[in-house]
């Protein structure tokens, strides 16, 4: 366990990844929960998550964990959202763009070099690569 005052990213991500398992009511929900932070938040570099409280991060891995939860199977899912994280320097939110889909090799790649051919800056990118199953419907 890492110290309080520690802030490089390994830290902050272990903390982050306590704070958002620990906030299930249920045994079943904590452990889907600490396995999607776990394939969520380690899916960039320490880094990067070094800029942003544990707290935010859990609170962001909340946010998207409620999003994703409600795909349907065979479409894409879409959306951007504010966000309370604050980049590096700055007092303005950030944006979060999210996206949800089916096995598509390379959409990662493409859409930061859209994002960054428009002129923009990605402060953070995380990537979990997950596999699930669906319950009959």
């Amino acid at each position: 366990m890492t110290s309080v005052t520690d802030d490089t990213g390994e830290a902050i991500l272990d903390r982050a990844l306590e704070t958002f398992a620990g906030t299930s009511s249920t045994t079943s929900a904590a452990s889907g929960r600490a396995a999607f932070g776990k394939a969520l938040l380690p899916s960039t570099d320490a880094t990067s998550l070094a800029n942003f409280s544990p707290k935010s991060l859990a609170n962001e891995a909340d946010a998207a964990f409620g999003w994703i939860a409600e795909k349907a199977a065979g479409s894409p899912k879409l959306a951007v959202r504010s966000s309370k994280l604050v980049a590096p320097a700055s007092t303005r939110p950030l944006s979060v763009l999210e996206i949800v889909n089916d096995d598509m090799p390379f959409l990662l790649d493409s859409v930061l070099g859209e994002i960054q051919a428009r002129g923009y800056r990605v402060h953070l990118a995380l990537h979990p690569i997950t596999r699930t199953e669906r319950a009959p419907d």
